[in-house]
């Protein structure tokens, strides 16, 4: 009688066993009990193996890869066309005059960024949950009217480091948790190779 090894049985299992050997390993399986419970645990490998090469990527977690690894290293926007310059439309901190009432809580900052067609709302505040700082925002398009614009990798930086990322909704929003007090950098990726940089400074303290 043929002796087989585990090689064999794991060829039979998945189906690319020699033809000339079939026969006699099928017999076989059917006096031995072993051989039949090797064949089974390499059935359950191969169909798990099978199962995870097929899985897909998610399309969000590989814009979101492609965003980390275009910040590493950074190019300085001051020696890189690769920046769309942003300006500060507005600042909730700079916002109340004399005599007026700030409508904003003093644990929150908003602001608004413009950069061409191309606008970015955010919210910096202090939550007293577990998840501790949140930068809460909007990305839109200004073509005639306001439109969201989706799938955008959002990064925010801490001392060059990424503290926080996300991918804008299908609104256009995004959120980071769990954020470090330090100077934050929020960046999006608009464009490949096209980003919009703000510096957010520091959240407040409350």
């Amino acid at each position: 009688m043929t002796a087989f090894d585990l090689t064999h049985w794991c060829d039979y299992a998945r189906g690319v066993a020699a033809p000339e050997s079939t026969p006699s390993m099928r017999a076989l399986l059917e006096r031995s009990e072993p051989a039949r419970k090797a064949v089974e645990r390499f059935r359950r490998v191969a169909s798990v193996a099978g199962a995870d090469a097929a899985g897909a990527i998610p399309a969000h977690a590989v814009l979101v890869a492609k965003a980390v690894a275009a910040l590493a290293p950074r190019v300085p926007s001051a020696a890189s066309r690769r920046f769309l310059p942003a300006e500060l439309t507005f600042d909730s901190t700079h916002a109340a005059g004399v005599g007026t009432r700030d409508l904003c809580p003093s644990h929150q900052r908003i602001a608004s960024y413009r950069a061409g067609e191309l606008s970015v709302h955010v919210r910096l505040e202090h939550e007293t949950t577990p998840y501790g700082r949140v930068l809460v925002g909007q990305l839109l398009r200004h073509a005639p009217a306001p439109l969201p614009v989706t799938e955008v990798p959002v990064l925010v930086l801490a001392a060059g480091k990424v503290v926080g990322r996300s991918l804008t909704s299908r609104f256009g929003e995004f959120q980071a948790d769990g954020l470090p007090p330090d100077p934050l950098a929020l960046c999006l990726l608009v464009e490949p190779e096209r980003w919009i940089e703000v510096s957010l400074g520091s959240l407040p303290e409350v």
